[in-house]
């Protein structure tokens, strides 16, 4: 019986320990890989804030009524140029700023100046009594020239998304050049 006991006692510490070596002989990389699922893409937030420049052209006109009168010959005739039209290319720039606030409003303040092509020349035959004088052609001559706009303003505005919906108001300017001249 002895035997057996001691047989059985060897048998046990051999399973025991093939079981402790087997166990402690496992290492992580025989483990299945545990994943995480990504952190999900946020859409990024429009926001109408910053500083913006850009290019403009197009066209433009002008609608004026010209009349010259002649204080130092008062014999001659008032010279009636009619309809003064007159029509050109206009091209520039701007510049401004938005600040988007809490959080659908907005501020901002923009300025432009723009180059134009507007002009106008008129000529009308100096008369007295309604015919003309001499046989030379004595003339009025009629120049306008819209040289420059430029305007600044100022913008409230609601924002939705990518859309603004806004008011302006400010000041206007531009460079215009008149010149009237007798000929002939």
């Amino acid at each position: 019986m002895r035997k057996f006991l001691a047989t059985a006692a060897i048998m046990a510490c051999t399973i025991s320990s093939t079981a402790f070596f087997t166990i402690s002989s496992a290492s992580a990389a025989d483990m299945a890989p545990r994943y995480k699922a990504p952190p999900p893409i946020l859409a990024p937030v429009w926001s109408w804030t910053g500083f913006y420049a850009g290019l403009h052209a197009g066209g433009g006109w002008s609608d004026s009524s010209i009349t010259q009168r002649n204080d130092l010959f008062p014999g001659f005739d008032t010279a009636s140029f009619g309809n003064g039209n007159q029509a050109g290319v206009v091209g520039g720039g701007q510049i401004g700023y938005n600040w988007q606030f809490a959080p659908n409003w907005l501020l901002g303040i923009e300025g432009d100046i723009s180059g134009t092509g507007i002009r106008n020349n008129n000529t009308r035959p100096i008369t007295t009594g309604g015919a003309p004088i001499g046989p030379f052609g004595f003339n009025h001559v009629a120049d306008q020239n819209v040289n420059w706009l430029a305007s600044i303003r100022g913008r409230l505005g609601w924002v939705w998304d990518r859309w603004l919906i806004y008011g302006t108001g400010g000041g206007a300017f531009g460079g215009v050049d008149y010149r009237t001249d007798y000929t002939g």
